[in-house]
């Protein structure tokens, strides 16, 4: 009779139970198909478990005033955060635009889900190329 021992689960316990958010960068790239005249927004968080990506397509009437608006939004959540309670309760009630949120919870959520840092060439490699294509970008530490 073969057995085989059982792989423990890890405990709810063993989970991070707090994110810090180092930096937050936020590109703006054109669309490229030939029928559209919008964006690709993408945002990265850089942390303490990794790092996350999350994306967002929107026309160009949808797009807001002045992309760098979205960074007084974002600057708020360098820190240091319970991951408990991360939910949409941290979203500006003042605010109209809630995309910029559901961005950022989005990169969160990947990141919890993701194993941690992905190889330092890939990323640089994959931030080169996004720079040189946006029409936007911002930074925050």
């Amino acid at each position: 009779m073969l057995t085989q021992p059982a792989v423990p689960l890890p405990c709810l316990e063993e989970q991070p139970s707090f994110i810090k958010i180092k930096r937050i960068e936020v590109f703006v790239i054109p669309a490229f198909e030939a029928d559209s005249s919008g964006y690709r927004v993408c945002l990265r968080i850089t942390s303490d478990m990794g790092y996350g990506w999350s994306e967002l397509f929107i026309n160009s009437s949808e797009k807001p005033l002045d992309w760098i608006s979205w960074s007084g939004l974002l600057l708020r959540f360098i820190g240091t955060y319970s991951l408990t309670p991360f939910t949409n309760g941290y979203i500006d009630k003042a605010s109209k635009d809630e995309r910029i949120y559901r961005l950022f919870f989005n990169a969160v959520e990947r990141v919890c889900m993701q194993p941690s840092y992905p190889n330092c060439q890939e990323y640089q490699t994959e931030e080169s190329i996004h720079l040189k294509r946006a029409v936007s970008y911002v930074s925050l530490f």
